[in-house]
């Protein structure tokens, strides 16, 4: 699987991960399978959106009183042109990456999100930003970050690592550090769901999706015919792939195990988010088959990041 770069012009602010110019991209596998916050019932899922955090430029804050600030963005549907039908269009397209507390004043995220300092200084994380937000974010919701414990990024036959630590200004209130898996791995064909920001629009929560097979037999006559290894095999002990329909502004978003609820892993790369339609001369979000051998998300195994980091 590779990392694919979108150039879509008027969307380049929204869509770019700092310092690397570009954000891994993500895709629908399926039925769209994403879901606002406040059409969430599960008690355990709500508590755990409270621990995840949009990442905000800090330049798109505006302070607009005390107690809130209002926020400069586009919508989402403008930024990127797309066509008409395609869901959150309307939503503005306000940060670049998700993250999730381990701990009262510890967030984890993707790595290519926060890959210095300069990323540390610039960015604000922003807790709480649904879809019933009416334009203003309070200020007790917005968080710097104050500094950075760790961030790599490693892709070779030998390591996948695509991860960052970073403290918070000050602990998050009402918020409960999310669990997270500490040995062992998730197994194929269990069932995941993921908390994000995707294209860093308001919440969303998306399931119905399993960790996928690393290998299959191919039955078909030729030369496929035998055991079909995935491109990221040799990196299975760092990360799995996923069904899930995430896009960028996913990275970094946690991925839970629905059986345990605990943090299978970060969300940092998958296929193209969106795909061009000639006819039309506007973006659709790219559909991929469920079943499709070899395609899906990757998530960064949580168990990759060494325990005394996440405190």
């Amino acid at each position: 699987m590779l990392k694919k770069l979108i150039v879509l012009s008027t969307f380049n602010l929204i869509m770019t991960s700092t310092s690397f110019g570009f954000a891994p991209d993500r895709a629908i596998y399926g039925a769209d399978n994403r879901t606002e916050v406040n059409q969430v019932s599960d008690p355990l899922i709500l508590k755990q959106t409270k621990a995840v955090a949009l990442m905000v430029r800090n330049t798109r804050l505006n302070s607009f009183d005390q107690s809130s600030y209002t926020f400069s963005a586009v919508s989402l549907g403008h930024g990127i042109n797309l066509c008409p039908g395609e869901r959150f269009a309307a939503q503005p397209a306000l940060g670049e990456c998700s993250g999730f507390l381990v701990a009262p004043d510890t967030l984890v995220t993707a790595g290519h999100c926060i890959t210095g300092v300069s990323d540390c200084a610039q960015n604000s994380w922003v807790f709480n930003f649904n879809s019933d937000n009416n334009g203003k974010i309070k200020k007790s919701d917005v968080y710097k970050c104050s500094s950075i414990v760790a961030t790599t990024q490693i892709s070779n036959d030998q390591t996948f690592e695509d991860y960052a630590v970073i403290k918070l200004d000050r602990p998050v209130a009402g918020a409960t550090p999310l669990q997270v898996r500490k040995r062992g791995k998730v197994r194929s064909r269990s069932k995941v769901y993921v908390i994000g920001h995707p294209d860093g629009i308001p919440m969303k929560v998306s399931g119905s999706a399993r960790a996928l097979p690393f290998v299959r037999f191919n039955f078909s006559f030729g030369e496929d015919f035998g055991l079909e290894k995935h491109d990221l095999y040799q990196n299975r002990k760092d990360v799995f792939t996923a069904n899930l329909d995430t896009f960028a502004g996913n990275s970094g978003s946690p991925v839970f195990n629905k059986r345990s609820g605990k943090v299978e892993g970060i969300l940092v790369e998958g296929e193209d988010d969106y795909e061009f339609d000639m006819n039309q001369g506007c973006n659709r979000s790219t559909r991929m088959k469920n079943r499709t051998f070899g395609v899906g998300e990757v998530v960064q195994r949580i168990t990759k990041i060494p325990a005394n980091l996440l405190q």
